[in-house]
């Protein structure tokens, strides 16, 4: 039988010509992982998440579509807030760990933040997306 493969989590680029979703992929049921596509469905491909990073959720496009801003954990528990910038495939830590619940966050309107409120310790962080400091 084919491995099944779950999609959650879509979200519209924002000049609507890309989707970015999060994917269970085949024969890996405990992980999710970040991918694209053309907004016609074409041309799925599975995006660079970090270093030992197995699960991904929470994605949020910025506003000039350059970089996916995403929840990762990893075989070592929740990690950073990832940034992938989509021209390198690189991928950045934003700000400090958020702890095991989880993190609510979002990109300024110019680009250059993330405001974050970690689910264990609820307090407004803003993150400096362009180097990741706090």
């Amino acid at each position: 039988t084919a491995a099944t493969v779950e999609d959650d989590t879509a979200r519209w680029s924002p000049d609507g010509s890309k989707i970015a979703f999060i994917r269970t992929p085949p024969g890996l049921p405990d992980e999710q992982h970040l991918y694209l596509m053309d907004a016609d469905g074409s041309n799925d491909r599975a995006l660079p998440m970090g270093e030992g990073t197995t699960y991904a959720n929470n994605l949020v496009w910025s506003p000039d579509g350059r970089r996916i801003a995403f929840q990762r954990w990893g075989t070592n528990g929740t990690q950073p807030i990832g940034v992938l910038t989509l021209a390198t495939g690189e991928v950045i830590d934003a700000g400090p760990a958020p702890g095991d619940n989880g993190v609510v966050f979002d990109w300024s309107p110019d680009g250059t933040t993330i405001l974050a409120v970690p689910a264990d310790d609820p307090r407004f962080i803003a993150i400096d997306a362009t180097d990741a400091a706090r």
